[in-house]
């Protein structure tokens, strides 16, 4: 299983952009470096211009143009400075969905 998307709609944006709201779903073996295939995932044919979840559901989420992977960290705890730790490899996810707003083209 991957990463699953329900709830996608499109709203075209003026400057020829698209905005897109989805629903994202994890799946029960998240991969070190993240989940890989995102922009084609959401229908832009070239890329993600902005990636903004609108749930945090105890993680922390970061998509990376470059290699269009979106990558989720732990949050650490209250006690615990510094940067969040990746989920480990193969950490089930698969209860875990959130809503994303995204701009692309």
């Amino acid at each position: 299983m991957a990463l699953a998307v329900s709830n996608l709609k499109s709203v075209q944006g003026l400057t020829g952009a698209t905005w897109k709201t989805a629903t994202l779903t994890f799946d029960a073996s998240y991969p070190t470096g993240g989940y890989t295939g995102v922009a084609a995932l959401l229908g832009y044919p070239t890329q993600i211009l902005a990636f903004v979840p609108t749930q945090s559901k105890g993680f922390d989420y970061d998509y990376l143009p470059g290699t269009d992977a979106l990558k989720i960290y732990q949050q650490p705890g209250t006690a615990t400075a510094g940067a969040s730790p990746e989920v480990p490899n193969a950490t089930n996810l698969s209860a875990v969905s959130i809503a994303v707003l995204v701009l692309g083209n």
